[in-house]
């Protein structure tokens, strides 16, 4: 277990959270790692959180209240908060994403509430960054929730739009379906092809989010293809050589 991910199936429902599922949200926990001392359990071996980073594959309405049930223990659940590195919504649906904004309040809270006196917002977002991957049409919705909500530490929160993480998005795709998204034709291309891309047309959002994800979690490849469900829906791909 030490050197692969672990995953949390917070929720698989769609509208609207039920008694016994929740709407979709996937938590990916990335070593390391994971303590030693299984027990008896050894499906379930216990996530060392304090040495570890977490990625959110959607967050829709109830995940705070999933996450809260699935990290009880108080200490993991501040530390799992602390350690979430990147959040990726694959649609603006709100089954997918009404969750968002009390979950970057909730993680600001928990970073205030250990950081605060010891260092200020420039130091936190260095440190300490939350790469938000959204739909364009969410931006703005981002943008306002931060200033509504009195984030503490604004400078962590580093947003970048799915579709910006498609680096042949005029190449691969072939035909429109109707008033939908285009159909992808190929999605084979890698972590050379996507440096060359950033590389020609710097972006310094998108810099960063690669050089964070290759030197501290080594993630060699993560990018979104377009999927047939709305507009601007996306999926991902995510690779590290530590996984088999």
């Amino acid at each position: 277990f030490n050197n692969e991910p672990y995953f949390v199936i917070l929720g698989t429902a769609s509208q609207k959270p039920c008694k016994r599922r929740s709407t979709s949200s996937i938590y990916i926990n990335v070593p390391g790692g994971y303590t030693r001392d299984y027990g008896s359990d050894i499906l379930h071996p216990k996530i060392d959180l304090a040495r570890s980073f977490g990625i959110l594959l959607d967050c829709g309405e109830g995940t705070l209240g999933q996450i809260v049930d699935h990290f009880y223990n108080p200490e993991d659940y501040a530390n799992m908060l602390e350690n979430l590195r990147v959040i990726f919504i694959t649609h603006i649906h709100g089954d997918h994403s009404f969750g968002l904004i009390p979950l970057l309040k909730e993680c600001d809270n928990a970073i205030a509430n250990k950081y605060k006196a010891k260092w200020d917002n420039k130091k936190v977002a260095s440190e300490l960054p939350l790469f938000v991957v959204i739909p364009p049409a969410m931006e703005k919705r981002i943008a306002e929730n931060t200033a509504i909500n009195s984030i503490v530490f604004p400078e962590r929160i580093v947003v970048c739009t799915t579709n910006s993480l498609n680096p042949e998005l005029s190449l691969h795709y072939s035909q429109t379906l109707g008033k939908g998204s285009p159909q992808v034709t190929t999605t084979d291309f890698g972590t050379a092809k996507l440096i060359d891309m950033l590389n020609s047309k710097p972006d310094p959002v998108l810099q960063r989010l690669w050089t964070y994800l290759r030197k501290d979690m080594n993630i060699t490849r993560f990018h979104s293809f377009e999927t047939d469900h709305c507009r601007d829906s996306f999926g991902v791909v995510i690779q590290s050589p530590d996984w088999k």
